[in-house]
């Protein structure tokens, strides 16, 4: 996978979990933010070369809950169907160009227009 931006992974991540930046940056433990947060860090790992202290310090974390939350991830999407096909629909999404990245909500206020 190549280079991705941070931006754009968690833009993606938090479309797909039904979330925002700010509410993954809470301490909030419910299941769906760690898990979307670990979705974050794992995919900042594999196509960034931003230093897991810095993902960590982006999101109020130290680099060792970092490291937990990427091996975590690791392991539920060894084990998870459901995870599997949500790595893949992000994944699919990154792999696209910058300018082929589409914001729903931004489409469909043009289409609104229209």
């Amino acid at each position: 996978m190549h280079d991705a931006n941070i931006n754009k992974i968690i833009k993606t991540v938090c479309k797909l979990f039904d979330t925002d930046y700010e509410t993954l940056n809470t301490k909030n433990r419910a299941h769906e933010f760690v898990l979307a947060r670990q979705t974050v860090f794992y995919f900042t790992k594999k196509t960034t070369k931003i230093p897991l202290a810095l993902v960590g310090k982006i999101f109020n974390r130290n680099h060792a809950t970092v490291i937990h939350g990427i091996r975590t991830y690791e392991n539920l999407l060894a084990t998870d169907k459901h995870i599997r096909e949500t790595h893949n629909r992000i994944a699919s999404t990154l792999m696209r160009p910058d300018d082929a990245f589409v914001d729903y909500d931004e489409l469909m206020e043009i289409y609104n227009k229209l």
